[in-house]
């Protein structure tokens, strides 16, 4: 029974401790590849002729984004399925997130926050791309929907293997003793 205690406060502290920081990391990992994957997509010249690319590249994880000039217009947005608030930014928002970028050491940011309109954490990620085209800054936005949802199931599913685990070893007990 002791056994059965410390196995399952050991799958406890690995299963659902360790989830979100594992998960939060994780998610922050993708949307930094994305705004280097962006970076690169802007280094091409013909790269703004085709704003339905920043849509496809940020869609497929459940990201939205935008491409803005070094005076703060919008270039560019992606116009998925997903609610985004970039698309309506007022224009001291930019500016100061465009100020955001230029004082990062690494020229990008990024800021969890929580959302009152999604009820969810959500992710923003600022980066400042400077090409031979000129200074653009990528600005993405992502809920963390998925991870909240992922984290549900777990801890569920854990409940369910404490419980089953917990009246296995309740009836090995008794049946040794």
């Amino acid at each position: 029974m002791l056994l059965t205690g410390i196995t399952l406060l050991s799958l406890w502290m690995l299963q659902i401790s360790f989830i979100r920081p594992y998960y939060e990391r994780n998610r922050t990992q993708v949307i930094s590849q994305k705004g280097l994957e962006i970076e690169r997509w802007l280094q091409n010249p013909k790269a703004l002729e085709d704003p339905d690319r920043l849509t496809k590249m940020l869609s497929k994880e459940n990201m939205c984004g935008s491409v803005y000039s070094s005076d703060g217009e919008m270039l560019m947005t992606s116009s998925g399925s997903l609610v985004c608030i970039l698309n309506s930014l007022p224009t001291q928002s930019v500016v100061e997130y465009i100020l955001m970028a230029q004082e990062a050491p690494t020229s990008q940011f990024s800021v969890r926050f929580s959302s009152d309109i999604f009820e969810q954490g959500m992710y923003f990620y600022g980066k400042e791309v400077v090409s031979e085209n000129g200074t653009y800054y990528i600005f993405i936005n992502s809920p963390l929907e998925l991870l909240d949802s992922t984290v549900f199931v777990i801890r569920r599913q854990f409940a369910l293997l404490a419980f089953i685990v917990f009246s296995m070893a309740t009836l090995v007990s008794f049946l040794l003793s």
